[in-house]
């Protein structure tokens, strides 16, 4: 499974959330290596290296720092990807205005795990969903079929925020402030050193819950497949 994280630079937020997704990855399911994970920027500069408070903030979670240079975001690097996944709403539609044949897999790190939670139907399960280790080669599929799920999904059926049963046009209408605010990890580089860290404990949280809620949507989705011998036959391969 190809994850694709986000931000605007690429020397902070989606640098925090690649490292973070390779270190939960493996305490999760065992091994990192079931997910392929990078990041890139909207409006990076390339071959920069991640801001030294971005490498602060991952030595305080106890992340080893990822080999990661920036790059700028393109075509390629979304077509490759099953999952793209921004910081903020306005970067999932600014990608999805700049490459409308693969909006379907661009969420934003919150709206994410709403949308993961609409299909799953209990959030609370996801918190503790602990998923028991499984074969590489079976988790992977597991994780592209709960993609696949959301790609399919359709969007105004997919609730933006885990634990709140309004839909985008709801919040949008009677909270159009707070929904911005909660809905985004916004860029805390100008911040202070106790800001930048709350901000990686915020990456570090809704990274976590996106892995087990995908785990939790795929092993629901093959479940219910289990009459479908083409699903059955992929999830078995």
């Amino acid at each position: 499974m190809k994850i694709l994280y986000v931000c605007t630079g690429n020397i902070m937020r989606s640098v925090i959330a690649e490292c973070v997704t390779l270190k939960r990855a493996f305490e999760i399911f065992g091994t990192s290596k079931i997910i392929d994970v990078s990041s890139c920027g909207i409006k990076a500069m390339p071959d920069s290296n991640p801001h030294p408070s971005c490498l602060k903030a991952l030595s305080k979670l106890g992340i080893e720092k990822c080999d990661v240079r920036s790059s700028q975001v393109n075509e390629g690097l979304l077509s490759s990807s099953d999952l793209v996944i921004t910081m903020t709403r306005e970067q999932s539609y600014q990608l999805a205005s700049m490459y409308p044949e693969y909006s379907n897999r661009v969420f934003s790190i919150i709206e994410l795990n709403g949308a993961i939670e609409s299909l799953v139907g209990n959030g609370e399960e996801i918190e503790t969903f602990e998923p028991e280790k499984m074969p590489p080669k079976e988790a992977c599929n597991i994780l592209i079929l709960a993609a696949k799920e959301l790609q399919n999904a359709p969007r105004e059926k997919l609730r933006p925020l885990p634990k709140v049963p309004l839909s985008v046009r709801e919040l949008m209408t009677l909270f159009p402030g707070c929904f911005r605010q909660v809905s985004s990890i916004e860029d805390p580089l100008e911040g202070t050193e106790n800001e930048i860290m709350e901000c990686a404990l915020l990456i570090d949280r809704e990274v976590t819950l996106a892995l087990k809620g995908l785990a939790l949507l795929g092993l629901k989705k093959a479940a219910s497949a289990r009459n479908n011998s083409a699903e059955v036959n992929f999830f078995l391969q």
